[in-house]
């Protein structure tokens, strides 16, 4: 049997007739082979599979006796070039999980079944895992390559926007109430948006803890204040609770990217009429800033990945955010909680540590 499969990969199939003298013959040899097989006509027709075959694409294997192979892989002439011996097809199973099998056909000689003419066996393997891997090499590059340029490209545009933003702050002080004044208070809205999307950006690679004491409570705050307006857009209603909080010893541009992040995430998931909450504070020593919406919430399968890099359900989703800031919370010592069930919506929760540097009035001189 090994020289037999052997002779499978290698794209040519001269069986002895003895051993394919009738269809129980030929069933009992496909389904010794250790690879998902299909025996096809030269239309295309399945006329004997295996149970790897039946598993692989999910479907009984008197049901895909039934079917042609152009309805479950690819057809048949897709499937049969020389040229290329082995091929990679996406197919998309009845459960709806997507695959890709890496394909050979082999041309069946002398195979006895009811008729002489040709036949043709489709061997194939599931190759998602490989596939996918080489994916996310592709973007693990393609990442790499724009975290060089990044720093410098963000250092260019930040310059002009911090000038444009200074400007339209100078006119809406000047500007009377009325309509240029609220379009103004649009502007910077927008202008801080752009920042904060630009902080967001350059958090890859960007490390938390700080060797500068910084208002960790007003850059949580200024993030909501920020997305106020994009939540009110989506229809949502966006409240925080902030407490006071000490100088602390990490970046305020990396945590209001986080928070950024896991805000935006929160108003894509949530249903119009429904509220986000942020909390943010000090809990000893500790950091905890959560949020939390009442959205569709998460299918365990989905909860179990969402933190990988690159997995997403978004139909424009990355799936670099939320790997992003897991990352950034263990690189500090800390943790992303995320609980979420399907209909009850989703709490995700910061948890780093932090050094404070609680202020002291400087003693009076007599």
């Amino acid at each position: 049997m090994p020289e037999l499969n052997e002779r499978l990969q290698s794209g040519v199939f001269d069986a002895n007739p003895r051993l394919l003298s009738g269809n129980a013959a030929c069933r009992r040899l496909v389904a010794a082979l250790p690879s998902a097989v299909l025996l096809v006509d030269a239309q295309g027709k399945i006329l004997l599979a295996n149970a790897k075959a039946a598993e692989l694409l999910e479907r009984g294997q008197e049901e895909l006796e039934t079917l042609n192979v152009a309805e479950v892989v690819a057809p048949l002439t897709e499937l049969f070039q020389e040229a290329s011996p082995a091929l990679s097809h996406r197919v998309i199973s009845p459960s709806g999980q997507e695959r890709y099998l890496g394909c050979r056909v082999a041309l069946a000689e002398r195979v006895m079944t009811e008729d002489s003419s040709p036949k043709y066996l489709v061997v194939f393997d599931d190759e998602t895992s490989w596939v996918r891997l080489q994916s996310e090499r592709d973007q693990l590059l393609r990442l790499a390559a724009m975290g060089e340029v990044l720093p410098s490209v963000l250092h260019e545009l930040k310059n002009p926007l911090a000038a444009v933003t200074a400007l339209v702050e100078v006119l809406l002080e000047e500007s009377p109430e009325g309509a240029l004044r609220d379009d103004l208070h649009a502007i910077i809205g927008e202008l801080r948006r752009m920042r904060l999307t630009m902080d967001g950006v350059g958090t890859l690679g960007a490390k938390l803890a700080s060797g500068r004491f910084q208002a960790i409570d007003l850059a949580l705050e200024e993030t909501c204040r920020v997305l106020h307006r994009t939540a009110v857009t989506a229809g949502v209603e966006l409240t925080h609770e902030i407490q006071s909080m000490p100088l602390l010893a990490l970046e305020s541009s990396v945590v209001r990217a986080m928070l950024f992040n896991l805000i935006q995430n929160a108003i894509q998931a949530s249903p119009s009429g429904s509220t986000i909450r942020v909390r943010g504070g000090l809990s000893g020593s500790w950091l905890e800033f959560s949020v939390q919406d009442r959205g569709h919430g998460m299918a365990p399968e989905v909860l179990a990945r969402c933190r990988e890099l690159f997995f997403t359900t978004k139909a424009r989703g990355s799936g670099i955010g939320l790997s992003l800031c897991a990352q950034i919370c263990n690189d500090a010592g800390g943790e992303l909680r995320i609980e979420s069930a399907p209909g009850q919506g989703t709490l995700v929760t910061v948890r780093v540590p932090a050094r404070s540097r609680i202020q002291t009035r400087p003693p009076q001189t007599p």
